[in-house]
């Protein structure tokens, strides 16, 4: 197997970008996201058609980590298709931008929302390097307001895996997390969904898992830290679990049972996924 063409990744999401840029409804239309059987005109995505996709951001070829994501959150005015905030994006290149980490300006929410996640993962990683960015990659690269879930019919499973997953994984070799991280229950939801014969769509199955303080026998290894405690002295309510599919490419993915936050976990873990972190360095 030879390298990854990333010259082709970029092309492809340069070209994207421009078809939505000259027709957005067009580019939705075509969607496989957004067609019949993902829900079509009556999508949740569908009425922010007019606001820039994100197809992926960071450079793939040299990263901190690779995150993976659900889609873009509500999208800001200036992204929309007429303005001249993301008409310049367009024309200087969406690939170049994104590689560069310049889609978004310092008070953007996409600024502020990603800091938080590479300020977690510089603490993690002990990087001091500024200029070693994540590279991240959507689920789906279109806009919403809530996160609605996905039909998974068709050929969207084949969109996913080819489109998002392989170039995620391909990225993994070239940054300093020996597995992809995903941070929400919703994605863990994603992860975990299964077909009519029970197997999961995505091809991806939970190896082993640390909540509360438990760990599964396969974790044990990794029971070293002492688990936070909330204001009601109470476990943190956090879950940590490695997702492997049949070529060995792995998640860490991150949540609250309950549902809450999609925020990084606070510093009182930092010891666990660093040992996740090594272990499967170890692996490799």
């Amino acid at each position: 197997m030879g390298e990854y063409n990333w010259k082709d990744f970029f092309e492809q999401s340069d070209r994207f970008i421009q078809e939505w840029s000259e027709s957005p409804e067009e580019c939705a239309r075509n969607s496989v996201y957004l067609q019949e059987a993902s829900g079509g005109e009556k999508s949740f995505l569908y009425e922010d058609k007019d606001f820039m996709p994100e197809p992926f951001l960071g450079n793939p070829e040299r990263c901190s980590a690779v995150m993976l994501n659900l889609n873009p959150a509500a999208p800001m005015d200036k992204f929309r298709v007429d303005k001249n905030y993301a008409k310049k994006i367009i024309s200087d290149g969406y690939s170049e931008r994104a590689q560069k980490w310049t889609i978004f300006e310092e008070n953007d929410g996409g600024f502020i929302w990603w800091a938080k996640r590479e300020n977690w993962l510089n603490r993690i990683l002990g990087n001091e390097d500024t200029t070693l960015k994540p590279f991240a990659i959507d689920i789906c690269p279109w806009h919403s307001k809530s996160w609605g879930g996905l039909n998974y019919e068709n050929e969207l499973v084949e969109e996913i895996k080819k489109n998002v997953l392989a170039p995620a994984f391909n990225a993994v070799k070239n940054s300093l997390i020996p597995f992809a991280i995903a941070i929400g229950k919703d994605f863990y939801d994603v992860l975990t969904i299964k077909d009519e014969n029970n197997e999961p769509y995505l091809g991806f199955t939970q190896k082993e898992c640390v909540v509360a303080g438990c760990y599964n026998k396969q974790a044990e290894d990794l029971r070293v830290i002492k688990w936070p405690k909330n204001k009601n002295k109470e476990p943190v309510n956090k879950a940590f679990a490695i997702f492997e599919n049949d070529n060995k490419d792995r998640i860490l993915c991150i949540w609250c049972p309950d549902g809450g936050s999609n925020q990084p976990p606070q510093s009182g873990f930092d010891e666990l996924v660093q040992n996740f972190v090594k272990k499967y360095k170890n692996n490799i």
